[in-house]
């Protein structure tokens, strides 16, 4: 009878162990799960503050080039009443001040302004905001639908549409597909010749253009990737895309996706940018 009873009462004490290592279990299990809601709100929260601080350093940078514009004026003002030869210009600056005969003196158009959805999909949004403007109902998903996927962004668009922007693993599509994408649309989209001048030539026959410079005009270096199939391409950091939309005789305005908003670029800053990808950009017509 006792040893009944001594029986019994170990296996009561088993069952009560078991179920308080069933309602550990169970707590861990909803500690996990917290957890990882936790740290998924966490990286978006990281995500938010990188593009927040990403703005923040554009607007600094904006500040800074306003306050550069400024000296550089009243240099020039100060400087003109004195009798002294004209600096040679760099390649760069040449361009920004070749001569502009075939073109009015001053183009501005009414192109709809879109904020890209994802970090890296700049080019489907300017995409979307030039077929709008010819009254083509072209929105960035359906774009970036059409577009392939392809390491080499001469062929498809390179990478995660959500990835860390300003390198180059995830990075963007380069103009060949988008030129498809927009054709296969009802649209004409050709390479603008002639650099800045070739812009504004567009422009001045109502075209928008879409230019790949890099994020605010921000300083890069150009570099050759080497592709899995051997290929090598030219790639640049923060490379982005706006939509240019007008332009006077210090500079062009552009429509940029990151934010949703229209920027003014002098001419010598905007021709440097331009540059880095060999002046990539397409005139679009309807």
């Amino acid at each position: 009878m006792f040893y009944s009873e001594h029986k019994d009462s170990e296996v009561a004490a088993l069952r009560a162990e078991v179920e308080a290592l069933k309602q550990r279990q169970e707590l861990t299990q909803r500690n996990i799960v917290t957890l990882t809601v936790s740290v998924t709100a966490l990286m978006m929260d990281i995500e938010a503050l990188r593009r927040d601080q990403m703005v923040t350093h554009s607007e600094i940078e904006d500040l800074a080039s306003e306050i550069e514009s400024l000296k550089s004026a009243r240099l020039e003002e100060i400087s003109s009443t004195e009798l002294t030869p004209s600096p040679e210009l760099s390649p760069v600056e040449a361009e920004a001040e070749r001569p502009r005969t075939s073109s009015p003196v001053e183009v501005k158009l009414d192109v709809p302004r879109y904020r890209q959805a994802h970090s890296l999909t700049c080019e489907a949004s300017a995409a979307s905001m030039v077929a709008n403007f010819h009254r083509i109902p072209l929105s960035e998903e359906e774009i970036m639908e059409a577009l392939p996927r392809d390491e080499n962004p001469n062929l498809g668009f390179r990478g995660r549409l959500d990835g860390v922007p300003g390198g180059l693993t995830d990075y963007g599509v380069y103009a060949d597909p988008i030129m498809e994408v927009l054709a296969a649309n009802g649209l004409e989209a050709t390479y603008v010749e002639d650099g800045l001048d070739g812009i504004r030539k567009a422009l001045a026959k109502e075209h928008p253009v879409i230019a790949w410079v890099t994020y605010k005009l921000w300083l890069q270096q150009p570099v050759e990737i080497t592709l899995s199939t051997g290929q090598e391409v030219k790639m640049v950091n923060y490379e982005h895309v706006v939509v240019v939309t007008g332009y006077n005789q210090e500079g062009f305005w552009a429509n940029d996706p990151y934010d949703g908003r229209e920027h003014f670029y002098n001419s010598t800053d905007f021709a440097r940018s331009f540059g880095y990808l060999d002046n990539m950009a397409l005139e679009v017509a309807p």
